[in-house]
């Protein structure tokens, strides 16, 4: 495997925890036979990634947006390329807050990226791009793009999590510390050590005045504070500088040296007794493993979130002066057993990353529903289950939300609910247009490894503009040929052919959902992807709960026919009541809030055996209606796979369905099929004989479903199979 790393261009000049994660990171690789490569300049970048091909690019410190943006911007240019991170994510945001004076009120944007500028100028790292002034939220648009994110702790991934929204692309790598090499300990070891550089959120100062309140209880161990000051943190520096004075002056012996080499740190630990973490925050704190490793006794601070993974071996301590004190007090007391050697090495490291470099993690959008979790059925019920499957898996994916939807605030980790402006509510059907056009805009600036339309009817005319959409790979899936249904006039079903016509030239896969679908779209050069829909498992209802749902609604187990559909014309209502109103009750559930659905009411309302319930979406409710009808009849006559006719199948209902190869396909030949009311009227009076589809429902399982959407994102991203360009 090739890897490149990429990282802040003064590693090599500067010392911190960093660069002892990057540089033993790749020795690991390295020594598993993997090529690593380490640039550090954005140019040397670039010429790699346009001379070499690599399997992965792996970055460092994902706060440090300036040495990340050239990896988005990689990523974006080389789609196939897998971009990780190695987060270390220290949030500098409330700390800032506190130390800038009045540029706190300034937006937080505009603070990094003048600490960016100040970084640049005074420490010699990398000049940020202008670009960043104007890309939103660049730290939540990263941790999207990239395909992993590597933490060093359980805290540190909750965090990130919480932060970004993601889900199992984060994950938890250790850092190791073979690289303290054995050195013998001395005879006698004396003294603390603070290693770090000398900035406000290490908290030097804490852990001075600690040692002048050790002073008072007669401890006289020294304390050594080791680190270059940071070029942006004068004014904590001068403080830290004063309490020192003040501490040597009441006889406390406290210094201040250099930076060392990091050769010689092995030596140093080997003599001291103790080694101090003050930090108001770490996100592991890799001094505390070097001095385990080293056989120091440890105090580190509770604000490290490698707090949980090392309070058996270390002494925790709040990030103050009292509670510092008493820490390293109770260390001199009753010391904590040494950490087992092997428990976190740089080598376990590797292996968690190589396993995860292989893992695929595509981001994947979906456009073309009214959005999770489902509310409505058909696209959105296939978009919540896929989605969270996905997600499950590792991979991120965005899902267009109309503004309308009744759960605004649900989230699920790894999916990014992108919540768009929707008319609908009081433009009707034009608003559809404007909520798509809105979701292909928002959407063109994360351009995602796979695209994916549902539907081709209000969006048909923005997918023939990758301008509108952007560059990224888009399968569409062409639902049920619109313009085959009976309810649109002549010219609006010859405006649904052309927009299907567009969306299908513009995409590169189609996805069809049912056989009879496929074939008719091989009338389009494009490849056609088959995917049906899924069902989930019904367990069924104790005799109870089923007649507490059935008796209110005037119905009795077993003595009723069931239609549950749209009530539009293609789909047969009317010829289902004209052969079974006279023989029997036949309940009929739907939104009766338009003209065809009046239409019935008209003609069949009247009917004593004539039962009309409203659509209800609660599945507890479904499945009792579905589990007590004697015959369950889909009259559809458009469209692929019908997941109510899953669900019904699922249920195990006997089921009676319009003559079409749509609903060939998914019942098979052993089926009651009719294109009359004569006919269904035969089905009805042999009912008892109508074969039971529960074991055929098997086969459409979203878990199924969900790794042909994974396996079509991997196809899209290397552009496989393509017969046309973006």
């Amino acid at each position: 495997m090739k890897v490149l790393f990429f990282t802040r261009r003064t590693l090599h000049l500067q010392p911190g925890g960093d660069r002892v994660h990057v540089l033993e990171t790749m020795e690991a690789l390295r020594a598993k036979g993997h090529d690593v490569q380490l640039v550090l300049e954005t140019k040397a970048l670039r010429a790699a990634l346009k001379n070499t091909s690599w399997d992965v690019l792996h970055s460092f410190n994902i706060g440090r947006i300036a040495d990340q943006y050239p990896c988005y911007q990689a990523r974006k240019q080389y789609p196939k390329l897998k971009w990780a991170i190695s987060t270390i994510w220290v949030d500098y945001r409330a700390y800032d807050r506190k130390r800038l004076g009045l540029l706190r009120h300034l937006p937080y944007r505009w603070i990094e990226f003048t600490k960016l500028l100040g970084r640049a100028l005074l420490s010699g790292d990398r000049w940020p791009a202008l670009a960043l002034l104007w890309l939103p939220s660049p730290f939540q648009q990263f941790a999207w793009a990239a395909d992993y994110l590597f933490c060093t702790s359980e805290a540190e991934a909750h965090r990130i999590k919480t932060h970004t929204g993601l889900g199992q692309s984060v994950q938890v790598v250790p850092p190791g510390a073979e690289h303290i090499w054995a050195v013998p300990a001395a005879n006698k070891r004396e003294g603390w050590v603070v290693l770090g550089r000398i900035e406000g959120l290490k908290n030097q100062v804490a852990a001075v005045e600690a040692w002048i309140k050790l002073k008072g209880r007669g401890m006289n161990e020294p304390l050594t504070i080791i680190g270059d000051p940071a070029p942006n943190h004068p004014r904590y520096v001068r403080k830290l500088k004063t309490a020192i004075a003040r501490a040597n002056t009441l006889g406390v012996n406290v210094s201040w040296e250099p930076a060392v080499p990091p050769d010689h740190v092995p030596h140093l630990l080997a003599k001291a007794r103790g080694v101090l973490i003050p930090s108001l925050f770490e996100t592991y704190g890799l001094t505390a493993l070097e001095g385990l490793r080293s056989g120091c006794q440890v105090v580190l601070s509770s604000a490290a979130e490698s707090a949980a993974q090392l309070a058996p071996w270390v002494h925790l301590s709040a990030p103050n002066a009292g509670a510092i004190a008493d820490a390293v007090w109770g260390a001199h007391q009753i010391p904590k057993e040494a950490m087992p050697s092997d428990d976190m090495s740089w080598s376990k490291a590797a292996e968690r990353l190589e396993l995860a470099y292989q893992i695929p993690s595509h981001f994947i959008a979906f456009t073309g529903s009214r959005g999770m979790p489902n509310r409505y059925g058909g696209y959105e019920e296939m978009v919540d289950h896929v989605g969270r499957g996905l997600a499950d898996r590792g991979h991120r994916v965005w899902i267009s939300t109309s503004s309308a939807h009744p759960e605004p605030h649900y989230h699920y980790p790894g999916i990014h609910r992108a919540k768009h402006w929707d008319p609908e509510t009081w433009m009707g059907s034009a608003g559809q247009f404007v909520y798509d056009w809105i979701s292909l805009r928002s959407l063109k600036r994360f351009t995602p490894d796979a695209h994916i339309a549902l539907g081709t009817t209000s969006s048909g005319p923005w997918l023939r503009w990758a301008f509108w959409r952007g560059p990224s790979p888009l399968a569409v899936h062409m639902d049920g040929l619109e313009w085959m249904r009976g309810k649109y006039s002549p010219a609006v079903r010859s405006y649904l052919r052309r927009a299907e016509k567009w969306a299908a030239e513009s995409a590169h896969y189609l996805i069809s959902d049912n056989p009879g679908i496929s074939d008719y779209l091989r009338c389009y050069p494009q490849p056609i992807v088959e995917i049906a829909y899924g069902v989930d498992p019904v367990t069924p209802l104790g005799a109870e709960a089923l007649h507490a749902i059935l008796a209110p609604l005037g119905l009795l187990q077993g003595a009723y026919t069931l239609i549950l559909c749209r009530l539009v014309p293609e789909n047969n209502v009317a010829m289902a009541l004209q052969g079974l109103l006279d023989v029997g009750t036949v309940a009929v559930v739907g939104d009766w809030n338009n003209p065809h659905a009046n239409d019935l009411l008209a003609h069949y309302g009247h009917h004593p055996n004539f039962i009309r319930l409203n659509a209800h979406f609660d599945p507890t409710y479904t499945q009792a209606l579905r589990q007590g009808c004697q015959l369950y009849v889909h009259g559809h006559s458009a469209g692929g796979t019908n997941p109510g006719l899953l669900q019904a199948m699922a249920a195990g209902c006997r089921i009676a369905a319009h003559d079409n190869p749509f609903n060939r396909a998914v019942l098979g030949l052993e089926a009651a099929y009719f294109g009359s009311s004569q006919e269904l009227l035969r089905h009805y009076q042999k009912v008892a004989s109508l074969p039971d589809h529960r074991t055929a429902s098997a086969n459409y399982n979203w878990n199924d479903v969900t790794l042909s959407y994974a396996e079509l994102a991997g196809k899209m991203r290397l552009n496989e199979g393509f017969t046309k360009d973006s």
